[in-house]
């Protein structure tokens, strides 16, 4: 009990070939939880690490939400890899609502791949799938009804160096009116994060992120309205934006939780990079990283 070990492509047997990528099942006597970890190899001192959850049967589903996906936007990419956990081969489909620089019209997409063998993955990729510099959400499902398992593969391939981070979508079971963010930083010591809700309900949501900073008990609210089923809400730089109430320009150069609330069911992730604003710190040089919020 309480054991830890790690395994890599190395250790199965075959061990698998240099430049391939695919899907993995671990299984053992007892209860097991773990994670998935991907660094650089070959190198001296590695310039990025990214990892997610691994996903046990609790959260198995045949359809999840992934709340941010990018093509080309932001210097970023999106890469989905969708995991078949039926026991038979079934199609794997996502369907993308996305607007082009985050404005204007949401627009839709539906691609599907497979059939796809029990245990394998399909492999969707934004900058192949999308127009450039669109961002949104996307919803993956097991066309056969099958159950699944999803994550987001975040990376731009025009920095130096190369920016990654990862996050597990959400199976259905998931989704809730409210979502709990245990931190933002609103260009706190160089770092800044935005909050993407992605609407999973059936129809046009509206969608509030209260942040509470240090002392401040009654937080200061943003609110999105008519945000498309599938669609997402994008909230950033919010010191700088009209708050619903509070004080917007008071959060500039904080940190703290959120609070997401909506009229449907959401889902949620926040997302931190540097960044720099007047009146907070210079940016800092870490690597962007993502956290999923907590449904309640």
């Amino acid at each position: 009990m309480g054991i830890r070990d790690s395994v890599g492509p190395a250790d199965v047997s075959p061990a698998m070939a240099n430049n391939s990528f695919g899907s993995a099942t671990v299984t053992g006597s007892g209860a097991l939880a773990g994670a998935a970890l991907e660094y650089q190899n070959a190198v001296a001192l590695g310039s990025n690490l990214h990892a997610y959850t691994a996903f046990g049967p609790q959260d198995f589903a045949p359809k999840a939400y992934c709340p941010l996906i990018r093509s080309n936007f932001a210097q970023l990419n999106t890469g989905i890899q969708a995991q078949n956990l039926s026991s038979s081969p079934q199609n794997i489909r996502v369907t993308y609502s996305y607007r082009i620089n985050n404005t204007g019209a949401v627009q839709t997409k539906v691609v599907t791949l497979g059939p796809i063998a029990p245990n394998a993955a399909a492999t969707f990729a934004t900058w192949n799938d999308l127009p450039a510099r669109s961002v949104g959400g996307a919803t993956v499902e097991g066309v056969g009804g099958g159950n699944i398992a999803v994550i987001v593969n975040d990376e731009t391939f025009t920095l130096s160096p190369n920016r990654v981070t990862a996050y597990t979508c959400f199976p259905d079971q998931a989704k809730t009116n409210k979502v709990n963010l245990p931190l933002y930083k609103e260009y706190y010591l160089g770092d800044t994060s935005g909050v993407q809700v992605q609407n999973v309900g059936t129809a046009a949501a509206n969608i509030s992120v209260t942040y509470y900073p240090p002392g401040n008990t009654a937080g200061v609210k943003f609110t999105q309205n008519n945000i498309a089923a599938g669609a997402s809400a994008t909230f950033y730089n919010v010191s700088g934006s009209s708050a619903t109430s509070g004080s917007a320009a008071s959060l500039l150069g904080t940190f703290g939780g959120a609070v997401v609330e909506a009229n449907q069911p959401v889902v949620a992730i926040v997302n931190e990079e540097p960044g720099t604003k007047s009146g907070a710190r210079p940016a800092s040089s870490q690597d962007a990283k993502l956290y999923e919020g907590f449904n309640q």
